[in-house]
């Protein structure tokens, strides 16, 4: 009768143990931010992103981690920035495909009510306002890290930021497809 009533009490504490493994799993990251805004003759994009995300797809970027919030980043910490981005984010239009000018990168520290504090990574990019039709290819960390996404919005001077386009990592024969961006088509 005692291995009975123990083996109710073990399956009991097995079913609340496990039960409660819900509560203990982790939350990821909050997922790569793209805005773009028209500014003139040009077209601002920042790029916001988690930096512990950025260094799981290119690990050589590990140094950033340990880079002080709100100062400057080293030359050749940028450099290497710059290459994974040329890789990872094209724009093009009818005249085919072209870099945007990376003009600034910063770290900040950013909050999520499911992860915390986290170190935000922003980069600016500036390229001419195009008359014709804009395609974003985009697939930064997300290659690496497939439950990443990214969320692209568009800011009118003087309004809040409103969303386009949600997506994640959508290859098709290994390339990541480009997005239609109408809404900066004047």
């Amino acid at each position: 009768m005692k291995l009975n009533q123990f083996g109710r009490a073990f399956m009991l504490a097995l079913a609340v143990w496990i039960g409660s493994m819900g509560g203990v799993l982790a939350h990821a990251l909050p997922d790569s931010t793209l805005i773009f805004a028209e500014d003139e003759d040009q077209i601002s994009l920042t790029i916001q992103l988690a930096l512990e995300d950025l260094t799981i797809a290119e690990p050589t970027l590990v140094d950033l981690m340990e880079h002080p919030v709100a100062q400057d980043i080293p030359a050749a910490d940028v450099a290497v920035v710059a290459r994974y981005f040329a890789q990872h984010l094209q724009i093009q239009n009818d005249d085919g495909a072209f870099s945007p000018t990376l003009a600034g990168v910063a770290i900040e520290t950013a909050h999520n009510d499911h992860v915390g504090r986290y170190a935000l990574l922003t980069l600016q990019y500036q390229f001419p306002a195009s008359t014709s039709p804009l395609y974003l290819t985009y697939d930064a960390i997300m290659h690496e890290v497939r439950n990443q996404r990214a969320a692209v919005y568009w800011q009118e001077s003087g309004s809040e930021p409103r969303i386009i386009e949600e997506f994640g990592y959508r290859p098709v024969d290994g390339m990541q497809q480009p997005i239609q961006l109408n809404f900066l088509s004047r």
